[in-house]
């Protein structure tokens, strides 16, 4: 059988044309391979400049088995985050309202210390009878906070948290201490001088917890100019037969109590942005819901929430997440949600 002879692939073997040498063809080879690798440092060089003109580079756990980048935007993209954590800071100031030395816990958030030219939206967030100035730190507010910044779900604001001891956040009658103005007068006026805020009553909200939510009420009534947004959760609204002596008689009570103030004044209520939200097993929820009646009533606007849960750090802290999307979605001009 007559066989064909093997054929075998020429490899490595250069194309060579015309005249061309096989000592040229390599000289133009060698060349190749120098003009790539400078192309390729310069733009090694281009991607670390431009990375080091950004603010600061960090790079989060979360993120270390990212995805692998596909161009130098996205590698600036992974790396750079923003350049300064969120911070708390733990002051003291004297109220003229009070004449007291009070603290206040202030929670400035990421990317505060890096963008010195930013001003923020400011939420005061008053504690309950049985509480201090710690007691939203300790329901897990400032760590909820900082979570949903750093993942793009609420913009960045600031977070007051002041002392108001058992005294319902409310001026008391008899020329006593005046905890309303001291919030609203007072520590606006402290926070305003001392951090980069945007003061005006679009960009500041007023929430708090049982006392505090009356509280919250009460202040943002009586200080529309200051407030205009509230949050009231789990609100204890009190009766005058109920309510501490320093609310005064009928009179003083009607003008320092949310119920009788929302009604004498609704359409001041109706500039407000307004959230309240009640344990349907709350001691506290028939009050709050005769409130909520009213306000229909009345026709101002507000966001009502009657859900499973009491009267327990155990239900706010489960809502911190919800109350925080609230203000933010507030701050940036939504209606109640």
């Amino acid at each position: 059988m007559f066989e064909m002879p093997e054929t075998r692939p020429r490899v490595g073997r250069p194309n060579l044309s015309g005249s061309q040498s096989l000592a040229e063809y390599r000289q133009r080879i060698v060349m190749k391979k120098r003009f790539q690798s400078l192309v390729h440092g310069l733009l090694i060089a281009l991607v670390a400049g431009v990375i080091a003109l950004r603010p600061s580079v960090v790079v989060r756990p979360d993120q270390a088995f990212a995805a692998q980048p596909t161009d130098a935007d996205s590698i600036t993209t992974l790396l750079v985050q923003p350049a300064s954590p969120a911070r708390t800071e733990d002051r003291v100031f004297k109220s003229a309202s009070v004449a007291r030395d009070l603290h206040y816990l202030i929670y400035l958030p990421p990317g505060y210390d890096a963008s010195p030219d930013q001003r923020y939206a400011v939420l005061y967030m008053l504690h309950g009878r049985g509480g201090s100035y710690a007691e939203w730190a300790n329901y897990g507010l400032l760590d909820k906070a900082t979570n949903l910044i750093e993942t793009n779900v609420i913009q960045p604001f600031l977070i007051v948290l002041p002392q108001g001891d058992q005294e319902y956040w409310v001026d008391h009658a008899n020329n006593g201490p005046r905890w309303g103005a001291y919030v609203a007068r007072d520590l606006v006026a402290e926070v305003d001088s001392h951090f980069r805020t945007l003061a005006s009553r679009e960009k500041r909200a007023v929430g708090g917890v049982s006392m505090g939510g009356c509280g919250a009420l009460q202040i943002a009534m009586n200080f529309s100019d200051v407030f205009g947004i509230v949050g009231a959760h789990s609100p204890a609204l009190r009766t005058r037969d109920t309510a501490p002596d320093y609310f005064g008689d009928q009179a003083w009570f009607d003008t320092h109590s949310p119920v009788p103030l929302f009604k004498a004044h609704p359409d001041r209520a109706r500039t407000l942005k307004l959230r309240i939200d009640m344990g349907a097993q709350d001691t506290w929820s028939p009050a709050a819901e005769a409130f909520h009646q009213q306000l229909v009533a009345e026709g101002v606007p507000h966001t009502w929430l009657s859900r499973s849960g009491g009267h327990s750090g155990d239900y706010w802290t489960s809502h911190v997440d919800e109350y925080l999307r609230f203000y933010s979605s507030a701050f940036l001009g939504a209606g109640p949600s």
